[in-house]
């Protein structure tokens, strides 16, 4: 085998700083030198395989938008670390990230590690202040509904770096994706559908080019191999294998082992000249081969060379990427079957394998190369690398098997079928989801990839089930949040009345995580309108509420932030919650009268009231003890 080149070499990545004009030059002038100093932070680490190129800082609009633009023409560029040093306002940003084609990274840190507690100044503040800038800037991303990859911590910690080298990783597979030339040497495998797809919209979203030759094209170039090129490669088998005695020189099967060294060095010279670094062949489609390719197709993965079997280019791609991604790693990646079951209880096990393409990158052992018949192809024994994988994790990825346009559809009925654990018949979840009616051939074709898509559980048994009676009904352990919400508050009532306040808290705070927004907030346009009919939006309302009252309460005086915090969730949730702001206001007040003016001003302007006489007169005779003397006075200033 060559030495596979580094698939990093000659890449950046685009280590862009937001500021503005604002602090003034001697401050900019500071941040440049604190953004170098982070990018270098990156840059040495071992971690990061990709170098940290530092951009000069951006300060308005029309900078950024250039730098992103360049960011997209510059080949050598595989993506962008984004870090506002200092309050960047957001809105600058939009035309360059809605330009922006690269993979993104949002950087969350500042250049120091800890504050200067006894001489902290505005000057500092200014310098150190991503904590502002960065959260603007994710809330516009997630406005843009831009993805990316964000990372918090400090530059000089291991897991920063870790957390970046990983994403970096990831945007040098995307990269070679987008660089990709597939070969494809015959058709997919005759009547299988898994080997099929877009080839257009595989270069229009993924970039990769997938083109078919005849087999019969390899072979002229697999026939024309010099007999000195077949030589050495046979040389350099015998130096890294165990070879087989009857494919060792003199042995009666020799002959075997120089064809399959002729298949490896066409097949190579063949891609190299096509600029090629992923490829399929097909047994069903082997022309003029003397031997299926196994020895060939095990190095050439090896090397760094994307495959997939029987067509499959889809496969191929996603090796390909595994190994540029990989690249330095320990481990392997390679093509890979899944083929037999254990379902014994308690020793389940996938047996993965194929005829003879797995990649000998699997094992830090010396394989051993030997010779089989192969009862498929209707060719000649081929020669393949025989090896034992090395024991450890591993992860199995495997092109979508559920059409994207259909997984609001799939997960609503998720949703449905939670919300309803007494079970629903076929029919009734059918007509939930469709109002509008749908025929039954439909709704059982739905309900055969939600049930493919929801898997089986450890013993086996389907994750979507049905009863007895017909009903469809969910395992105990597939769960949505409003289960998770409902197990831990009612964890927390168990606490409350053990009087573990810690626990109760910690449970009460880990529910509230959970919540994002109002109830059902963002489901799909036309969808979820079963929900009407339920109480579930309610009294989901009425347990986050409760909840936020409830830490409110623990955490009192002595985490004002904490307490604040769980009050906002609630708010988010029921926004005129009346209970709610009386616990803002209780908070207000304890900074003083002015933040107390500003809160109620807050809730007459969302209540749309002249003055607290429009609102509850049970908030309203709390500002009047807060406030004595100013309770019913306090009125809501213009806008």
């Amino acid at each position: 085998m060559t030495a596979a080149p580094s698939p990093f070499e000659g890449k950046e990545i685009w280590f862009l700083t937001g500021s503005q004009d604002l602090y003034g030059e001697e401050a900019l002038a500071r941040v440049a030198d604190q953004s170098r100093q982070v990018a270098a932070w990156l840059d040495d680490a071992d971690a990061v395989p990709v170098p940290i190129v530092w951009k000069p800082v951006l300060k308005d609009r029309d900078a950024i938008r250039a730098a992103m633009l360049a960011a997209n023409a510059d080949d050598a560029c595989i993506g962008v670390i984004a870090w506002m040093h200092t309050f960047s306002p957001a809105k600058m940003w939009i035309a360059g990230i809605d330009a922006l084609d690269e993979p993104l990274l949002q950087l969350h840190t500042q250049y120091s590690e800890r504050l200067p507690w006894s001489t902290i100044d505005m000057d500092y503040m200014n310098l150190n202040q991503a904590a502002h800038g960065d959260r603007e800037f994710g809330y516009l991303l997630t406005r843009l509904g831009r993805p990316r990859k964000v990372v918090v911590g400090h530059a000089t910690h291991a897991a920063t770096r870790a957390k970046v080298g990983v994403w970096a990783r990831a945007a040098a597979g995307w990269d070679a994706l987008h660089r990709t030339r597939l070969v494809r040497f015959g058709d997919n495998m005759r009547g299988v559908a898994v080997t099929e797809g877009d080839k257009t919209e595989a270069e229009l979203r993924l970039g990769a080019s997938v083109n078919t030759w005849g087999v019969n094209d390899l072979v002229a170039v697999v026939d024309s191999v010099e007999e000195a090129r077949i030589d050495a490669l046979v040389a350099e088998y015998l130096q890294a294998y165990d070879v087989a005695d009857e494919l060792a020189p003199g042995g009666e099967r020799h002959d075997s082992l120089r064809y399959g060294a002729r298949i490896e060095a066409g097949m190579r010279r063949f891609l190299e000249s096509r600029g090629a670094t992923a490829f399929t062949t097909n047994f069903e489609d082997l022309g003029g081969l003397r031997q299926l390719p196994g020895l060939a197709v095990q190095r050439l993965m090896a090397d760094g060379y994307g495959f997939g079997a029987e067509g499959d280019w889809k496969t191929a791609l996603l090796v390909r990427a595994a190994k540029v991604m990989g690249h330095g790693l320990a481990g392997g990646a390679s093509l890979m079957e899944d083929y037999c079951y254990e379902m014994t209880p308690g020793r389940e096990k996938i047996l993965g394998a194929h005829m003879l393409e797995i990649c000998p990158t699997l094992t830090t052992a010396r394989p051993r190369l030997e010779i089989h018949p192969l009862g498929i192809g209707g060719r000649e024994d081929p020669v393949r690398l025989v090896f034992d994988a090395d024991p450890g994790p591993a992860v199995v990825v495997a092109p979508g098997a559920v059409d994207p346009e259909r997984l609001p559809l799939l997960t609503e009925a998720v949703a449905c079928l939670a919300l309803h654990r007494e079970g629903l018949h076929p029919r009734v979840l059918g007509s939930m989801i469709w109002p509008l009616g749908v025929t039954g051939d439909v709704v059982a074709a739905s309900i055969d990839r939600l049930r493919s898509w929801l898997g089986r559980d450890e013993t086996g048994a389907d994750h979507l089930r049905e009863d007895a009676e017909g009903r469809l009904t969910l395992a105990p352990d597939v769960a949505v949040d409003w289960d998770v919400l409902r197990g831990l508050l009612a964890a927390a009532r168990r606490a409350e009345a053990r009087g573990g306040d810690e626990e109760e808290l910690r449970l009460l705070q880990e529910a509230l995580r959970l919540v994002r927004g109002p109830v059902c907030q963002g489901a799909d346009q036309g969808r979820y309108g079963w929900l009407a009919r339920l109480r579930t939006t309610h009294e989901s309302e009425g347990l986050i509420t409760d909840a936020a009252h409830r830490v409110a309460v623990l955490l009192g005086d002595d985490d004002p932030d904490g307490a604040a915090g769980a009050i906002a969730v609630g708010l988010q949730v029921v926004d005129l919650d009346q209970r709610l702001w009386r616990d803002d206001l209780r908070l207000a007040a304890a900074s003083g009268q002015d933040r107390l003016a500003a809160r109620v001003n807050a809730l007459l302007d969302l209540s749309g009231a002249d003055d607290l006489r429009r609102v509850d007169p049970r908030t309203a005779a709390l500002v009047e003890e807060l406030a004595p003397g100013r309770g019913l006075g306090v009125r809501r200033r213009p806008a």
